[in-house]
């Protein structure tokens, strides 16, 4: 065997190194050809040939291959007879070509062939080729075209195209695209629903878009297409869609539009539309338009605007939103504006705005944070509504061992007495409040954190004995200790927290609270651990204001005990005493087993010890066997009179697996128990064969009393193809891509 080395085969600038391996090897003088023959194995780039015989011109820099051709690339291995390959362009066109490749969004390898292909890299174009997803020398499928072309993760397309059973055409089509980037672009859906009846929707996809042509045995005839359009500075796309209704006589519109313009490297402008008259399913109309604009810019500083426009026209209702904020550094600002009215009457007109603003004031520790929220509930145009304004200023300082927050809050009624309805607010204004926060102390017995406040507070609470509201305000001070300890003895940790708070008000008032809290949390013996939270809050004195009052008083003991083993047995009991309410908090038990690793039991339920009633038993088994055997059986029943109230079982069964297709089968059932006849009734049935490179699957429904049969192309599982009871023959997605795009199987243009 020969072995020759060449490194100026070629005449670019930069020379490419071949080597060249072959039984005999000649070299014709006085030109640029070198003549390999038998056993041929040349290498250049990334790219390796094998072949019985090859020429290389390297004045050209063009390879040609002749017999049994392998080329192995860096992206994929194809055979064919013949091969014209070009050094330079790194381009090949195939005789007799065959491959095998791998798009992102086909589940397992396509199998390409051609009676001659060029392959560009971007694309590949053929005539008189194939498509496959199955693996047999004699595939059990394929799709046949006159003129086929492959754009790698992005689409295939085929011309004059024929659908084959083994060797049996089933289907032919002028004209076929399937989009590997967007699942939902797919070419027809046949099928049946109430409201328009038997249908064929079809989509047929053209380099800009797509174009739409539908008949409805109810509705008539419907068209409409898409445009997509790409500019170095702008890019969007139009969709547009009619149809006039014979069963209504009414006429539909369909119009979109969005349009993006990039003014600047750092700002980017969109404008977008939609008009929609149409029919919906399974009822109803929709009516509506919307508007929009957005302005984003981003560069040493962000600003965001977005404003939308909505007319629901079935509904009578305009909505308009807008918003818009800006940031730089530690600044930021927000604005929202949004307003809802009903076009007739009663006119109700609801608006609401709110402002945001914070930033760092006298350097980086002292911040500025602003808020305030409108609203105006106007209940019929030309009456006075609930107009309110509710502002917030909050300053906080930052120091290595403390914090301080200056805190002022209004509540603005703007509409006085002109709205009476909103006389019965009640609410809290901060007019001051100041708190400084100390950081916590490390005294080594325990954890010490303080704080002191002071403010002036305004409240309007409602006093259940006098059944009125009640206007008070008066300054307040306070002060508060907090004290944290964590313990940890072996495998027991002791959490004790503990507070005091002093509040003093101006009237000559005083509020003594104590907090404190337990946590036990011990395990013992492999076998028990227990979980023991105690927390308790008293006040002394008296304090004018409810707010107070309402957070310092509160008593209760909860006590978790859990029995385990391994991850085999557990059993959990909970259960609590409320000393404030003297009520006792539900007892709850949760016991589950695993005796063997296939097998889980569990069962819950529990006691109300004040209506002295059993809670619901819930008991539910689960066996897993090798993923190849699942059953789940799950029951309520009452403890309190006996009884089975409600149960359901479902079991997966799955012989061998898809290396023997053969007799691969999966059966799934679903049982539910019948209240009336006390026995399970079978509800739901799925029955799956392996069809090698297809499945197919046969669903029943009681519930529905309906059927179906399915056949699933494994590469493409959403789109799958069958008959269905009462809706006759489809072809559409019928899992993931059925809650996208369709209502009752059929595509919706709207």
């Amino acid at each position: 065997m020969f072995f020759l080395t060449l490194f100026s085969l070629c005449q670019a600038e930069e020379k490419i190194p071949v080597k060249i391996k072959s039984d005999k090897l000649k070299y014709i003088e006085n030109s640029s050809i070198i003549e390999a023959l038998g056993s041929v194995e040349v290498k250049f780039k990334e790219v390796v040939i094998f072949a019985d015989k090859l020429i290389l011109d390297s004045k050209t820099n063009i390879v040609t291959a002749e017999g049994n051709v392998k080329m192995k690339g860096a992206d994929y291995n194809a055979l064919s007879s013949s091969v014209t390959y070009s050094i330079d362009d790194d381009n090949a066109s195939y005789n007799n070509f065959k491959t095998t490749v791998y798009p992102e969004n086909i589940k397992g390898p396509l199998f390409l062939s051609a009676d001659y292909i060029d392959d560009n890299k971007a694309d590949m174009v053929g005539e008189e080729g194939t498509v496959t997803t199955c693996n047999y020398k004699d595939p059990h499928y394929f799709t046949a075209a006159q003129k086929i072309e492959y754009y790698p993760n992005d689409r295939i397309i085929g011309h004059n195209v024929t659908f084959y059973v083994k060797d049996i055409p089933v289907f032919w089509s002028p004209y076929m695209i399937y989009d590997l980037k967007q699942k939902r672009r797919r070419n027809w859906s046949f099928g049946h629903n109430e409201v328009e009846g038997n249908f064929i929707k079809t989509s047929w996809g053209y380099p800009d878009g797509q174009i739409f042509l539908d008949e409805m045995e109810k509705k008539s005839f419907g068209q409409g297409f898409t445009y997509e359009y790409k500019k170095e500075n702008y890019n969007g796309d139009i969709y547009v869609y009619h149809i006039e209704e014979a069963d209504t006589h009414l006429s539909d519109y369909v119009i979109k539009f969005e349009h993006a313009i990039q003014l600047s490297p750092s700002t980017k402008i969109g404008l977008n539309h939609s008009s929609t008259t149409i029919y919906q399913i399974p009822t109803g109309r929709l009516n509506q338009s919307t508007y929009s604009i957005a302005l984003n810019h981003k560069s040493d500083k962000t600003l965001n605007s977005l404003l939308n426009v909505y007319d629901y026209r079935q509904a009578n209702q305009e909505i308009l939103n807008f918003q818009t904020n800006y940031a730089k550094e530690t600044l930021s600002s927000s604005y929202a504006l949004n307003m809802n009215q009903n076009k007739t009457a009663p006119r109700n007109i609801n608006i609401a705005e709110k402002l945001f603003h914070q930033q760092n004031i006298f350097g980086d520790k002292t911040r500025l944070t602003l808020n305030a929220d409108y609203q105006n509930f106007i209940k019929n145009a030309g009456e006075y509504g609930n107009e309110l304004l509710t502002p917030k200023v909050e300053i906080s300082h930052i120091e290595d061992f403390y914090n301080i927050q200056y805190i002022e809050n209004w509540h603005m009624d703007l509409d006085r007495n002109l709205y009476a309805k909103d006389n019965n607010d009640t609410y809290v204004e901060s007019q001051p409040e100041l708190i400084i926060n100390f950081n916590p102390v490390d005294l080594n017995l325990f954890n010490l954190s303080t704080s002191v406040n002071y403010g002036r507070f305004h409240e309007i609470a409602y006093v259940p004995s006098l059944q009125i509201n009640r206007d008070y305000t008066t300054t307040r001070y306070k002060t508060s200790f907090n004290a944290n300890k964590l313990i940890i003895l072996g495998s027991t940790t002791f959490n004790i927290n503990a507070g005091l708070d002093q509040f003093l008000y101006e009237p000559g008032d005083a509020l003594n609270s104590f907090r404190e809290s337990y946590g036990l949390n011990s395990q013992g013996f492999d076998f028990l651990k227990n979980e023991t939270n105690y927390r308790r809050g008293i006040s002394d004195g008296n304090s004018p204001f409810f707010f107070d009052k309402a957070s310092t008083k509160y008593n209760d003991l909860k006590d978790i005990l859990t029995f385990y083993h391994l991850d085999k047995f557990e059993w959990k009991n909970e259960c609590g005493y409320n000393y404030e309410t003297q009520k006792y908090f539900n007892y709850d038990t949760n016991l589950n087993l695993k005796p063997i690793e296939p097998l889980n039991l569990n069962w819950r339920s529990g006691f109300n010890i004040e209506t002295q009633k059993y809670l619901e038993l819930i008991s539910t088994a689960t066996l897993n066997l090798k993923d190849k055997l699942s059953v789940e059986f799950s029951s309520v029943n009452d403890l309190n009179i006996g009884g089975f109230k409600q149960g359901s079982c479902l079991i997966n069964l799955e012989t061998q697996d898809e290396n023997n297709w053969q007799n691969h089968w999966n059966f799934r059932l679903g049982f539910v128990y019948d209240n009336l006849s006390k026995y399970f009734m079978l509800r739901d049935l799925m029955i799956i064969k392996d069809l090698h490179c297809w499945e197919v699957k046969y669903t029943y429904s009681d519930y529905k009393k309906e059927y179906a049969i399915m056949f699933t192309l494994k590469a493409l599982p959403n789109e799958p193809f069958g008959y269905t009871e009462g809706r006759g023959f489809y072809f559409d997605s019928f899992e993931k891509a059925l809650k996208e795009e369709t209502s009752n199987e059929s595509p919706q243009r709207y």
